[in-house]
């Protein structure tokens, strides 16, 4: 795909504006899954549908923690949420409490490359 982000469970990609995602190319990136200095840390992306929600990483540190989309509402309408992160935990919750949304949001968690 040209200009825009791949992602699944694998491959997390933000190619520069006229380059594909499919690119050997690293110079093409501004952001690669192979790249050293990240690397997503919990078994890829988790989708969540229900608030609030904790997702245990137990890295021992604070890893980035990116939101994809958000939890749709029946009407819909997006969600604002809240994400928390600790040494141990990421916590997502909702602006209306307790939900179960028919559409889900996305966590990218990302942290220090394994050694």
């Amino acid at each position: 795909m040209v200009d825009g982000v791949y992602l699944s469970a694998e491959k997390l990609r933000i190619n520069k504006p006229g380059k594909d995602t499919e690119s050997t190319n690293m110079d093409d990136f501004i952001l690669h899954e192979s790249f050293a200095a990240l690397e997503l840390v919990i078994g890829g992306v988790q989708t969540i549908y229900t608030l609030p929600a904790t997702i245990a990483h137990n890295l021992g540190y604070l890893p980035v923690v990116i939101p994809c989309g958000g939890p749709a509402t029946s009407i819909g309408g997006v969600e604002p949420i809240s994400v928390r992160v600790d040494a141990t935990n990421v916590y997502v919750t909702g602006a209306d409490g307790a939900a179960t949304y028919p559409t889900p949001m996305s966590l990218l968690i990302l942290g220090a490359p394994a050694t």
